[in-house]
């Protein structure tokens, strides 16, 4: 028998300051066309469900219905794709974060080891490395589609 662990329902919320820092760091690093799509898909992605493991937290990112996000905001790219991998301190530790898309829009932001639940900002936050994915704009892994 598997235990399986009982996962909520999405439910709205707000970001925490370190998912915003980190969502702050992504946009900075962005081309401006795709920075401004993410800011604006955020105005959408009320709903938030958190999942705390052992040694990771996820934070996923739902809108309150999928077809009220306008075309114009989505990514080109469709697929489920890893977005952004940042490395990042906090007060001399190093965290590392995951950030997904799926369906053309920001879907979850990944961060191991779990940070503390209460952070000092005026403490030392500081980015020390991120890789984005270079190619937003077409499908790479998905069919072809018919003209």
């Amino acid at each position: 028998m598997f235990l399986k662990k009982k996962v909520g329902q999405p439910k709205k919320g707000s970001l925490n300051k370190i998912e915003e820092k980190i969502l702050d760091y992504l946009c900075d690093n962005l081309d401006e066309k795709n920075s401004k799509k993410i800011i604006e898909q955020l105005e959408y992605l009320v709903k938030i469900l958190r999942l705390d493991y052992t040694n990771d937290t996820i934070t996923e990112l739902y809108p309150e219905n999928l077809n009220e996000l306008p075309s114009e905001i989505l990514f080109e790219r469709r697929e489920e794709f890893r977005l952004a991998h940042l490395k990042f301190m906090i007060n001399e530790e190093v965290y590392i974060s995951k950030i997904r898309a799926s369906l053309g829009i920001l879907f979850d932001i990944k961060i191991r080891p779990i940070p503390p639940k209460k952070v000092d900002f005026s403490s030392k936050f500081e980015l020390i490395q991120i890789k984005l994915e270079p190619n937003l704009d077409t499908n790479i892994h998905g069919r072809k589609t018919k003209n």
